[in-house]
């Protein structure tokens, strides 16, 4: 199966390709924990933070906001020589530049409610479970989306 648009991502699904092609990571332990990504296919951006994450901390549990309007070419140019994008996962830290930060204030301002909750160890690789949030939150996304918290067998 081939990566598919996140527009097309109906419903409870298990074990696909991600849509995502791109991530402004805005937090980071081994791995992306808060920040922006993007649809390689209609380049929608959703704001996404980490809920919750396995013993192990590979299996994350993300919840996705999608942004409306904007668009990683904004971030781009407002790059300089000390900030030039690294893709396909650009790490934000200290040399980020008052203007791209800006940016991403804005885009994180601008986000929609939470619309789906995703579990993976890899925004760009293959998603676990992609599901539309419902109204009740559950307390424990591990048990909600029936996964191990014990972490992934090597």
């Amino acid at each position: 199966m081939s990566a598919q648009c996140c527009r097309s991502l109906i419903g409870d699904l298990r074990s696909i390709p991600s849509p995502f092609s791109r991530v402004v990571a805005t937090g980071y332990y081994d791995g992306a924990t808060d920040g922006l990504v993007e649809c390689g296919t209609c380049a929608t951006v959703y704001v996404f933070h980490k809920l919750d994450w396995d013993e192990k901390q590979d299996m994350r549990v993300f919840a996705l906001s999608p942004v409306f309007g904007r668009a990683f070419a904004e971030l781009e140019r407002a790059g300089d020589d000390k900030t030039t994008p690294r893709w396909p996962v650009w790490v934000l830290g200290g040399e980020s530049t008052d203007v791209v930060a800006g940016i991403v204030e804005q885009m994180y301002r601008a986000a929609s409610p939470e619309e789906f909750i995703v579990a993976t160890t890899n925004l760009l690789s293959r998603i676990e479970v992609w599901r539309p949030v419902g109204l009740q939150r559950p307390i424990d996304w591990f048990r909600e989306l029936n996964l191990d918290r014990q972490g992934l067998d090597e």
